[in-house]
């Protein structure tokens, strides 16, 4: 765990920037830092357009522990599977789709 002051409001407004590799490393550095306040902009980001952004986004809510991360996991799989049984083709990543 890395303690960072005064970085947690930065990066988690970081989550809504338009390039997702932006976002995919706000996500990976909240989980790092383990704030817990970072709980909430987090589980927005599991409905992020992009996959690797949510994959990161859920590998920082599972590192936080905390009960409500982790309830807000089992909300990002329902909607991952919406999305990946027959949801619309825009919410799909095309780097995900590809493969």
């Amino acid at each position: 765990m890395v303690r960072a002051p005064g970085m947690a409001e930065p990066l988690r407004r970081l989550l809504k920037d338009e390039l997702w590799d932006v976002r995919r490393a706000a996500a990976e550095a909240l989980g790092r830092i383990q704030d817990p306040e970072a709980i909430e902009a987090l589980t927005r980001s599991l409905d992020d357009k992009d996959a690797d952004v949510r994959k990161a986004t859920a590998v920082s809510l599972g590192m936080l522990g905390d009960r409500r991360a982790i309830a807000a996991l089992g909300y990002g799989v329902k909607g991952w599977k919406q999305r990946r049984c027959g949801g619309s083709p825009q919410l799909r990543s095309p780097r995900i789709d590809q493969k």
